[in-house]
């Protein structure tokens, strides 16, 4: 039986927060920590980033494991089934960059 994978939103304020998902997503992931969270956000869009996006599909046992991981310092893991990423990234007032 195939299990559909899960589109997930990662959004994380700059900073300690941010270096924290680095640091569980290479360990969960088995990625490098430049690869994770490289779309700036900000609330105009414009330079410096505020935020930083991940989007992309998981495997529903990583989706769960993000979940089961603490979130701190306001990062967000999102199932982005529920809206588009534009507007998940509207109702939290943040654009990308660029």
């Amino acid at each position: 039986m195939t299990v559909d994978p899960v589109h997930v939103l990662i959004i994380s304020p700059d900073g300690p927060a941010a270096e924290k998902v680095r640091e569980v997503g290479e360990k969960l992931l088995n990625r490098p920590r430049s690869a994770l969270l490289r779309k700036p956000l900000s609330p105009t869009g414009k330079p410096p980033a505020t935020h930083w996006l991940c989007e992309n599909d998981f495997p529903r046992e990583v989706f769960e494991q993000m979940l089961a991981y603490p979130k701190r310092l306001g990062t967000e893991v999102i199932d982005g089934r529920t809206a588009a990423a534009e507007q998940i990234l509207e109702r939290r007032g943040l654009k990308v960059v660029g």
